[in-house]
């Protein structure tokens, strides 16, 4: 086991049919970790009950996975059954949105294209899409109102910024700046605000000072997210990972969560599932870009799939980890970003189903 963190058994799902054998009803047989529960539903139960008839479409028609140590197999009792059998399949990751600002639209047209891509969430750019100064009480109303309306969650909030995100010039206006920007992510009911920290310095006498001033940024921004309930997420972009963790094991005031992005890892000679194993409790929203790295060592952003990111590797670490949070398929180059992201949405979903 990677994470050593589960514990509940394996549970087999099972849906009958009606033929020989079977006695009608919904029939729960508990059992050891070796000879697992079963959850029974014969047809004759779900043709005349309708809680019997809802869960066996959800358990046929979606195919239902449940969590990623649930392994569903539809079986059958009785030789006249011809209910299919579906391959056991353990990742459960279902939240597949995008980011709307590489679209480049007016932001309820860009909410629209993200609709029709497929996505089921959407990541807007706090600073530049919809600037918390520019959302008036009723403006957030509308907006919130226009996301349900298409049936989108919004996923969370990005603040970009020029600089590092403890980089001593102007500070005091970012901090500002993202506490605003934090505020404006409680008013939208969303948890998640991702921001730039930049590449972690490296732990030595000369930079000593500077590591105090990324931790005591990090540690106030901890304590206005712990009262607006609000987590702000950083993506590690280069330094040692170890160090990353005990510097934010020292925050106490509040959470600091991290934003994986394949890319940035991929950019900075990282590996995106050790960034997985290192801080899975701490993984609070995923990026999903993909990009290649050429000899003399230079990254270039490609569409998903296109890239050297072994997607399947990084998706099985994430189900194993027990990750259910957004995957937010993002492109920030090319010609056409919209139909680019679009066909990643596709790529991720078609490896999650195989």
């Amino acid at each position: 086991m990677l994470f050593g963190r589960r514990s509940n058994p394996t549970v087999d799902y099972r849906a009958m049919h009606d033929c020989a054998g079977c006695k009608g009803g919904v029939q729960a047989e508990a059992g050891t970790e070796e000879e697992a529960p079963t959850l029974s539903i014969s047809t004759r139960y779900a043709k005349t009950n309708f809680l019997g008839r809802v869960m066996l479409e959800v358990l046929v028609k979606t195919r239902y996975t449940g969590r990623s140590n649930v392994s569903p197999r539809l079986v059958h009792r009785g030789m006249a059954c011809s209910l299919p059998v579906f391959p056991e399949r353990k990742m459960f990751i279902q939240n597949f949105g995008m980011a709307t600002w590489p679209l480049r639209l007016p932001i309820k047209k860009a909410l629209r294209r993200a609709l029709e891509a497929g996505a089921r969430g959407v990541l807007i750019d706090a600073r530049n899409e919809t600037p918390p100064r520019e959302m008036s009480q009723s403006a957030q109303r509308e907006f919130q109102h226009y996301l349900a309306e298409l049936g989108l969650t919004l996923t969370g909030f990005c603040f970009p910024t020029r600089h590092a995100l403890h980089d001593s010039r102007n500070l005091d206006q970012r901090l500002s700046a993202i506490k605003q920007s934090m505020q404006f992510c409680a008013s939208m009911k969303t948890r998640v605000l991702l921001v730039d920290v930049g590449t972690l310095p490296p732990l030595n006498e000369k930079t000593q000072a500077e590591l105090k001033l990324l931790t005591d940024v990090l540690t106030d921004l901890a304590t206005q997210g712990n009262y607006l309930g609000v987590t702000v997420c950083i993506t590690p972009a280069g330094g040692d990972l170890a160090q990353l963790r005990e510097l934010l094991d020292q925050i106490q005031s509040g959470p600091i969560g991290i934003n994986l992005d394949p890319a940035t890892s991929l950019f900075n000679d990282q590996n995106p599932t050790d960034i997985v194993r290192q801080f899975h409790d701490r993984l609070q929203h995923v990026t999903a870009r993909d990009a290649t790295r050429s000899r003399d060592g230079v990254g270039q952003e490609t569409a998903i799939g296109r890239g050297e990111v072994a997607w399947e590797e990084v998706l099985a670490v994430l189900a194993e980890a027990e990750y259910s949070g957004w995957v937010t398929v993002q492109r920030t180059s090319g010609e056409k970003p919209g139909i680019d992201m679009e066909n990643g949405i596709k790529y991720l979903q078609n490896i999650w189903l195989d």
